[in-house]
């Protein structure tokens, strides 16, 4: 099952193939996944509680 995120800015819901890679500004070894829409890094999971 995928799992969904919601960023927390936008709103934006998506799958996590979909964010975009960003490199870090300070290490340039390392890289930021990033809300496709707005650009923010913080994202909840999206996923609906089941009842019962």
């Amino acid at each position: 099952m995928t799992e969904l995120l919601k960023c927390c800015r936008c709103r934006w819901v998506g799958i996590k193939a979909e964010l975009r890679s960003v490199p870090n500004p300070k290490d340039c070894a390392m890289s930021h996944n990033v809300c496709p829409r707005c650009g923010c890094k913080s994202f909840t999971d999206a996923q609906e509680p089941k009842n019962g």
